[in-house]
């Protein structure tokens, strides 16, 4: 009770907002801040950006990694906010996230199932685990290029060694059919084709300041008119900058839309 009596700070950090209403908001987050606040006592996450552009809490009811940018959202009433987040439970949230990765697959589309759990060395790691949570993820190959030099690269903290010799380079749409922590990160370094820019999982090199993973598209129903809504996030400047670097046709909004 006492740490409730504590009021949640107000940050007055910019809020790009895709879509508002009486009962939901949904924002393109950045890259580099968190969701949620880790103690009501401090601010720098998304919540409390809300805050200060609603001037009051709003309900989180999913996450996004703290280094990928993308669609969240959130609910503004009560109401609202049991069956928004009954959805992502139920994972009826259908989710399209785009990401740059290391390697160029051979196939357009491709799916792994492979099952996740903590990793057995690294405490702040996934991995692929025998008997770990299910995990599925559907792959859509956008563009491909083969002779993209993945030069000037620093290893993530478990990426194995088979990519140190990975050249190539790819822009792929993920899109989960679960939900695990890390499962797009982990499904494509399992795959041979780990982000870039993923300090974890991937290569580091100039090409981004971060792993290039991108939720661009929620699909939803409204809580409360059972309307059925898309929300996009449009690709960040950053990413489309990476794309360029390594030669990758990245398809204007419209068309990005129709993929996803």
């Amino acid at each position: 009770m006492a740490q409730r009596a504590i009021p949640l700070v107000a940050d007055l950090d910019p809020v790009e907002v895709i879509y508002e209403d009486e009962d939901i908001i949904a924002v393109n987050k950045p890259a580099g801040v968190i969701s949620a606040p880790k103690h009501r006592y401090t601010g720098g996450s998304m919540v409390n950006r809300l805050i200060g552009y609603l001037g009051y809490a709003p309900y989180p009811v999913h996450r996004l990694d703290m280094m990928t940018s993308g669609v969240l959202v959130m609910a503004k009433r009560q109401v609202a906010a049991a069956p928004l987040g009954g959805q992502f439970s139920a994972r009826t949230v259908k989710k399209s996230y785009v990401a740059i990765t290391t390697g160029a697959p051979t196939q357009v589309n491709f799916h792994v199932d492979a099952p996740i759990d903590r990793h057995p060395a690294q405490k702040i790691a996934r991995a692929v685990v025998e008997n770990g949570d299910a995990s599925q993820t559907d792959f859509v190959v956008v563009d491909r290029n083969e002779a993209a030099a993945l030069d000037g690269f620093t290893a993530g903290l478990v990426a194995t060694e088979a990519m140190y010799m990975t050249r190539g380079a790819a822009l792929v749409i993920a899109k989960p059919r679960t939900g695990r922590t890390h499962q797009i990160r982990v499904h494509l370094a399992h795959a041979g084709h780990a982000i870039i820019g993923d300090d974890v999982y991937g290569l580091q090199g100039p090409w981004i300041d971060r792993q290039a993973l991108h939720a661009a598209s929620l699909v939803i129903q409204h809580p409360c008119t059972g309307e059925r809504l898309q929300l996009i996030a449009p690709v960040p400047a950053d990413m489309a900058a990476a794309s360029e670097m390594l030669h990758l046709r990245l398809p204007d909004n419209s068309a990005l839309k129709a993929m996803l």
